[in-house]
């Protein structure tokens, strides 16, 4: 039935329809929105992997285990990390989680950021030490080549320690890489 509808919006505004198996019959202005809602909407579904993976006790059974969310932002996280703790002490504390689910986030998960203005701004709530940049290369909406002057500008208040540890002392820790065996800085 909604697909019906948008076939009549689309012939209305005389928009020129794509056929894919996935998405047949829908106008390209429908399937260019519904792309939209899905690549700005991508941390929202990662929140729902986050807190799937926490909150059914993964990290418990599986304490070493850990896990890098990429190509999603960081800016949604403090919010979701708050409301889960909120919900578990008010409601959940019977599943099998032996500490806050913003404790399991701390110990076992990292996320990557390109130039999330608005998580540079909360990083102290979602742990510095968890927090890795990426420019997203190859792909179209990557920062790359302009890396540089996009982590001068989103990094220009962050203190050089904390600017290190996000851009690469992070990856290092985490993937036990010798600094030593990097190339030097350009």
């Amino acid at each position: 039935m909604l697909k019906n509808v948008f076939l009549k919006m689309g012939r209305e505004l005389q928009n020129p329809s794509l056929k894919n198996p996935e998405t047949q019959d829908f106008t390209l202005q429908v399937q260019r929105a519904a792309w939209a809602v899905y690549i700005t909407g991508f941390g929202i579904q990662m929140a729902s992997v986050l807190m799937s993976m926490i909150f059914s006790g993964v990290f418990e059974k599986y304490p070493k285990l850990r896990l890098v969310i990429g190509e999603s932002g960081i800016g949604w996280i403090p919010y979701v990390l708050e409301h889960m703790d909120l919900e578990w002490e008010d409601q959940f504390k019977d599943l099998t989680l032996t500490m806050k689910p913003s404790e399991y986030f701390d110990r076992n998960f990292w996320v990557t950021f390109e130039d999330d203005e608005e998580g540079i701004a909360t990083r102290h709530a979602i742990g510095v030490t968890n927090l890795l940049w990426g420019n997203d290369y190859p792909h179209h909406d990557s920062i790359w080549p302009n890396s540089r002057p996009i982590l001068d500008d989103i990094l220009a208040d962050v203190p050089d320690d904390e600017r290190e540890a996000m851009v690469w002392g992070n990856v290092v820790d985490l993937y036990d890489i010798d600094p030593d065996s990097l190339p030097a800085m350009a």
